[in-house]
């Protein structure tokens, strides 16, 4: 537990503390999402839309890109939500329909 504390507070100095396992705080919303204007693209593709992602120092976008579809299952994206004093990143995933 001691371990564990100690690892949070070495966090917090770099202005992180981990939430889960891929989940990071930062002190600051994200940017505005960049307006992606999407490629031609063949059927049996879907569009994952590009995100802010967080480098340990800034914001970075990370852009869109097409994917195949998945039987059974939808995307859903990336988004930054509040928590405590700050954001956190849940990743984009997707979930069975």
């Amino acid at each position: 537990m001691a371990a564990l504390g100690l690892v949070c507070a070495l966090k917090a100095q770099a202005q992180l503390a981990p939430v889960g396992p891929t989940a990071l705080i930062v002190p600051m919303p994200p940017p505005p999402p960049v307006n992606e204007i999407k490629p031609h693209h063949t059927g049996g593709q879907i569009w994952i839309p590009g995100y802010w992602n967080w480098n340990g120092k800034t914001f970075v976008w990370q852009a869109g890109h097409f994917d195949h579809e998945r039987r059974g299952a939808v995307y859903v994206p990336a988004t930054w939500i509040p928590a405590g004093k700050g954001w956190a990143l849940v990743p984009g995933h997707w979930a069975p329909t």
